[in-house]
């Protein structure tokens, strides 16, 4: 169910200037207006009394009023002097201003609490434009010398950098991260680096690295190709007898299902041959046979000329 649309000042002005007739006409009651118009009862009684006090034009003044600014154009003035000149006359050690240090200046300067939004509403509505410094993005991923610095300031533990806990955490890495490495990087990034040291102490990443040389720590073992001119794991006679238990369908082979899958398949290679082959050797074999999950299973009895599946009770 959708929300309800929220009215526009000009609507509520028809709305109650509808109401006023109404009232006026004197055919429905209070209660029947209120729920024609879908307000509550003490809306109507209070129209009801602004009509026969000023009559309907009295309905069509809006009793809504902006809020009045909590600081005065002085206050606007001394604001303005302080933003031009900089955050580092305000006493802030940067050279560009942040929304949280505007926030943090109207607080000390006038004991005013806004959010960021509303103190960019305040200042555009006073054509006050701050050069605002860009968000810092979080690193998710380092090159391989920056990589390298993280772990050997991971491995040193948080009591080198002057910290109570015996483990890190992610809320006093960061700062670490950023002070000692001067790279800003992502908490995602941080607790991989914390998973991948408490369970390999001795491995580092090694994806980057410029030279074996350089690498810090147990060095994976480089990628060797599969052997060629392998020896099949099934002979020709073996794929014809699996084909034969394949036909039957599963339910002739014990399986509590009507139709085969690639790890049932598995199984029962296993379970007839005693071999162990992984799934695209299995399909790229079955599928060189015509064979698939697919394949229509046959339900003749088994006679002489079909012989019966080797799995099925005689």
């Amino acid at each position: 169910m959708s929300p309800k649309r929220q009215l526009t000042r000009s609507e509520k002005l028809e709305r109650r200037l509808a109401a006023g007739r109404l009232l006026l006409e004197g055919k429905l009651s209070q209660a029947e207006i209120g729920r024609q118009m879908g307000v509550t009862r003490e809306a109507i009684r209070q129209w009801a009394n602004k009509l026969r006090e000023g009559g309907l034009a009295s309905l069509g003044v809006s009793s809504y009023r902006p809020p009045a600014s909590r600081l005065t154009p002085e206050d606007w003035q001394r604001l303005r002097d302080i933003v031009e000149k900089g955050p580092r006359a305000a006493g802030f050690q940067k050279d560009c201003w942040t929304w949280s240090d505007v926030r943090l200046l109207l607080k000390r300067m006038f004991g005013l609490r806004y959010g960021v939004r509303t103190i960019a509403r305040l200042l555009r509505k006073q054509d006050l434009h701050l050069p605002i410094a860009p968000r810092r993005k979080s690193k998710l991923h380092l090159p391989w010398e920056q990589r390298r610095k993280v772990l050997a300031l991971l491995a040193k533990g948080p009591r080198a950098f002057g910290l109570d806990t015996a483990k890190w955490r992610l809320a006093d890495l960061q700062p670490v991260v950023q002070r000692e490495v001067g790279v800003r990087c992502h908490r995602r990034y941080l607790a991989m680096a914390l998973r991948r040291l408490s369970k390999h102490p001795r491995t580092t990443w090694t994806r980057g690295a410029p030279e074996e040389s350089q690498r810090v720590g147990k060095v994976r073992r480089p990628h060797t190709p599969p052997a060629q001119n392998l020896s099949p794991l099934l002979a020709p006679e073996q794929w014809q007898h699996l084909l034969g238990i394949l036909a039957w369908g599963p339910e002739a082979a014990g399986f509590y299902r009507k139709r085969w899958t690639w790890l049932d398949v598995r199984q029962l290679v296993f379970r007839e041959f005693g071999v162990r082959c992984s799934l695209g050797y299995l399909i790229r074999h079955l599928k060189a046979l015509n064979w698939s999950p697919g394949t229509q299973v046959r339900h003749d009895p088994p006679t002489q000329a079909n012989p019966r599946c080797p799995n099925t009770p005689s």
